[in-house]
């Protein structure tokens, strides 16, 4: 990233253009796409096929792109010049196929234009208008010149083209790249192209930030003490997941002193309690208030494992759970119903019968050099409270000695991978390892290795299942993981296996590659005893599924399902965002009915969590929400990404307890539970004073 003059930029492959005026964040990314006209057809984009980004001085870079087949290929220059962004770009296409190529010039990040406004060339200014609910680019458009200026009382964007760009509101647009961030889209929705003939396209952006004194002289003095500077949180808290039978009374409560009494012995996981009671609320001191009767262990409910009975009666409480994971679950929701009212800590009375309505409630998670102390934090504070107990983890980029010329800088050690598996057990969760073994290959062909084992050396993606070498590889590697991980399932990936390296559209020859390889992989679990899981895609046709149709018709699909053994797990990944369950059944009912076991497989859309896990509940499947979120699993990916994150909580909720309510009749906002679950703070029981410091003055944020 370079910074000079207020000014900092930096291009990524993949990611594209980010900048910054005086440390304001204005534009998000970037992209191109080439498509044939009225998007019958995708030819290349840079969203999803790399780049190469060379940094030529120190205020230069160049991206370079070409597409696998090679018929797409160009070059883009970005240069700072003072405050001002030059951007070159050279689109080339060499086929004589109809093409037209889309041009995210920017993301325009909204929130510094809060309250602004947009100047079309010599037009005068027009408010910047509400978010706009409609469904097409068409409707959403804000501008359309050559000269589009974006202002407010803190901030300029200028932007400057040699054709008339686009401008539309993408807040709220049902497109992965927006993600439900507050963006504007600026770029060339139609540019043609011609074979032979490069096409040139030429803009820049001006940044106009007011400068800031780094350093303001503060003169800092005592103001009055405020007499109610903390105040307690008195909210009553919302029962999440919801649970299958709960007669309490909010009104008539138990109150939770923070001492306890045990008549009948220490309860397992009560140290749990404490500490999770401990994080959100700050106890007195006072060891002569009344102790709280509380009793509790094992029994035999006749529930779902993970099930529980919690009483809380006036003067005691008693937790029963299903197993440890149950009496685990009876421990998160007495801690969750705890709130504060008249200066005291307090829990409702009453009963909660509980169980999940399935077996499988699932998150799909990466690994990494952090992973530990990251996934440790979200299961801790978030998805064991929630009732999840299964985890995929795709965990390719480890130190597999099978692989040991693969590693990089994400890669995970194989010692740290086996600790984090055992403690998921440890907390009655399956951690399930997923290792991608047909497409999806990058990982395996890493620099340069096992070149000779791939479909196309030219573009490594798919690994050639002709090649008796290249089952062997596969098997040693899945061999290995059997030995470290002891894991119950194996996860072969499976999904999008012909997206890159392939001349030509050829599904029958795609087939013929998923016979050789899927009873191969179904002989690997088998010997290790694992249960076999895939995605799901490749195995349906347009006419079987809402979306992910990669089986391309219904001769090829039926034949592939047919290749893949009796009783496997299908994480059947569907993300379309709609809230109605029909559209989703098809495809459930497809898998079973031909003896397969599907999990419902969501992605962070909030529609799309709810409309497949009331389908998953009708067909009585289970659940699993997708992350992707980058290939490492760390916080700071994770706070790129935090709607993927706070969908968790969505997904828990409908995945343990089978409610049909629709996203707006929720009694609760996912990303505010998520936040104060991921990052507990303890509220004062009373009112309390404090003093200020300062200089009295008013404070500039930003």
């Amino acid at each position: 990233m370079f910074f000079a003059d207020g000014l900092e930029f930096d291009v990524t492959s993949l990611g594209g253009l980010t900048a910054r005026a005086s440390g304001v964040p204005l534009i998000r990314g970037s992209y191109l796409q080439y498509y044939a006209p009225g998007w019958t057809k995708g030819y290349y984009s840079s969203r999803w096929n790399g780049q190469t980004v060379r940094r030529l001085d120190a205020n230069t870079f160049e991206l370079i792109f070409k597409s696998d087949d090679g018929k797409v290929s160009g070059q883009t220059t970005y240069r700072r010049e003072g405050d001002r962004l030059v951007v070159d770009h050279t689109l080339n296409w060499e086929s004589s196929e109809p093409a037209l190529v889309e041009l995210c010039a920017g993301l325009v990040w909204q929130p510094p234009f809060q309250g602004g406004t947009i100047q079309l060339g010599s037009q005068p200014p027009t408010p910047l208008p509400n978010p706009i609910k409609k469904s097409t680019m068409a409707e959403r458009t804000v501008g359309f010149d050559s000269v589009q200026t974006f202002a407010s009382k803190a901030v300029k964007l200028n932007f400057t083209a040699e054709l008339p760009a686009t401008s539309f509101d993408a807040r709220g647009y049902n497109q992965d790249w927006a993600d439900e961030q507050p963006l504007i889209w600026n770029g060339f929705t139609g540019i043609p192209v011609q074979k032979g003939t490069p096409t040139k396209v030429h803009y820049e952006f001006k940044f106009d930030v007011p400068t800031r004194d780094p350093k303001p002289a503060i003169t800092a003095k005592v103001v009055p003490t405020l007499e109610d500077a903390l105040f307690p949180i008195e909210k009553q808290p919302a029962l999440i997941p919801q649970p299958k039978n709960s007669l309490i009374d909010w009104k008539n409560t138990a109150t939770i002193t923070g001492l306890w009494d045990f008549p009948a012995g220490r309860p397992k996981f009560f140290d749990l309690l404490v500490k999770k009671l401990e994080e959100r609320f700050e106890f007195s001191k006072n060891q002569s208030a009344k102790k709280v009767p509380i009793d509790g262990g094992m029994s035999d409910l006749e529930k779902r494992e993970g099930g529980y009975r919690l009483v809380v009666r006036p003067d005691s409480i008693s937790m029963y759970g299903e197993g440890e994971a149950g009496l685990r679950n009876a421990v998160y929701r007495l801690a969750q119903m705890a709130f504060v009212r008249n200066g005291q800590v307090v829990v409702p009375t009453g009963t909660i019968e509980d169980e999940p309505r399935s077996d499988f409630r699932g998150a799909h998670l990466f690994v990494g050099p952090q992973a530990p102390v990251f996934q440790k934090r979200l299961w801790e504070n978030v998805l064991l409270p929630l009732g999840m107990n299964k985890v995929v983890l795709q965990c390719e980029r480890t130190e597999w000695k099978t692989l040991p010329k693969v590693s990089d800088n994400m890669t995970m050690k194989q010692s740290d991978l086996v600790e984090l598996f055992g403690w998921y057990k440890k907390q009655s969760v399956e951690p399930i390892p997923l290792i991608q073994s047909l497409g999806h290959m990058e990982w395996f062909f890493a620099r340069g290795a096992n070149l000779d084992l791939a479909y196309n050396p030219e573009v490594p993606y798919t690994i050639d299942p002709r090649k008796p070498e290249s089952r062997e590889l596969i098997g040693k590697l899945w061999d290995e993981v059997a030995t470290v991980l002891k894991p119950k399932t194996f996860h072969f990936g499976l999904d999008e296996i012909d997206m890159r390296g392939f001349a030509k559209k050829d599904p029958a020859h795609v087939t013929e590659l998923w016979e050789i390889m899927l009873p191969a992989l179904g002989v690997i679990a088998k010997r290790n005893n694992a249960r076999m899981m895939i995605w799901g895609d490749e195995g349906l046709s347009p006419s079987d599924a809402v979306d992910a149709t990669n089986g391309y018709d219904l001769e090829n699909a039926r034949k592939r399902r047919k290749a893949i053994p009796k009783g496997a797990m299908i994480a059947d990944w569907h993300y379309k965002a709609d809230q109605n369950h029909r559209p989703f059944i098809k495809s459930l009912q497809t898998w079973k009915i031909e003896e397969f076991q599907p999990i419902a497989s969501t992605w962070f859309r909030p529609e799309n969590i709810r409309g497949f896990s009331v389908a998953a509940d009708i067909e009585r499947v289970g659940t699993l929400i997708t992350t992707w979120a980058g290939y490492e699993s760390n916080e700071v990916n994770m706070i790129k990404q935090l709607k993927q994150f706070e969908a968790m909580v969505l997904a828990a909720d409908y995945g343990w307890s089978g409610r049909s309510e629709m996203i707006e009749d929720l009694d609760y906002r996912a990303d505010e539970v998520f936040a104060q679950m991921y990052a507990p703070r303890q509220t004062v029981l009373t009112t309390q004073k404090a003093t200020t410091f300062g200089s009295g003055a008013p404070l500039v944020i930003g």
